[in-house]
């Protein structure tokens, strides 16, 4: 792409961080939205510690990550975090399918990364 060639510009009508990249020499529309919050499964959240996704990917406006389905250590969730722009990671428990989560730790309290031992 070359300078003048598109626009990136955020969408004032919609609410939270959706921005938009248009081309001036065709009809090419691309949206993006700039997540705060995900929820995600264990072998994601290894992989955001051991990867460095973070130098892949523009993980900078994630604020929080959930994760449930097993426990993940602490060491693994504070690399997750330090690979995530400090990211608060947190664990919540029931989370299968047909059912809605239990707990949720409150990282409004603290963080504690309280994955097992």
């Amino acid at each position: 792409m070359s300078p003048g060639e598109a626009v990136f510009e955020k969408v004032n009508q919609a609410s939270g961080r959706v921005y938009i990249l248009k081309f001036n020499t065709d009809d090419r529309k691309f949206f993006y939205w700039m997540q705060n919050h995900m929820w995600a499964v264990p072998p994601i959240v290894l992989a955001l510690a051991k990867q460095n996704l973070d130098k892949k990917y523009d993980l900078s406006s994630l604020k929080n990550i959930g994760y449930g389905a097993t426990l993940l250590g602490k060491d693994l969730m504070k690399e997750c975090a330090k690979n995530t722009f400090d990211t608060i990671i947190g664990q919540a428990q029931a989370m299968t399918e047909p059912s809605a989560i239990v707990s949720v730790e409150d990282s409004r309290i603290s963080v504690q990364h309280s994955g097992s031992d």
